[in-house]
């Protein structure tokens, strides 16, 4: 409101976390949790480079207003290339390293957010 952007997000969704995804499970994988109560998903259509800025700008918008209150990242919701050991607990990012040292070793698949095989 008041930005002067006009429309920007398509979808700001707040999703009621708990349950099943904050109980942990030994053997359960990887990202078998999700950290908070609430998860939230922000959305905006893009056709063109001004909509690509304004939606971007937009998202900044949200997640400073709710910076103070994040409890961590779902990686399938990031869309940037992000350092995807943000994503998981140090022991669990070390083992998938050590996994991807094993089948990938020469780092042939990668994505947005890029697992190092173990040196």
């Amino acid at each position: 409101p008041g930005s002067g952007r006009g429309p920007t997000l398509t979808i700001l969704q707040f999703r009621h976390m708990g349950g099943a995804l904050a109980r942990e499970t030994p053997g359960a994988g990887a990202r078998a949790t999700l950290p908070g109560e609430i998860c939230m998903v922000t959305l905006g259509v893009t056709p063109d480079e001004q909509a690509a800025r304004d939606v971007h700008d937009a998202v900044a918008d949200v997640e400073a207003a709710v910076s103070g209150r994040a409890a961590g990242f779902y990686p399938n919701f990031v869309e940037n290339p992000s350092d995807a050991s943000a994503f998981f607990a140090p022991d669990t990012w070390e083992r998938l390293r050590g996994v991807k040292a094993r089948y990938d070793a020469d780092d042939v698949f990668r994505g947005n957010h890029h697992t190092p095989p173990a040196l």
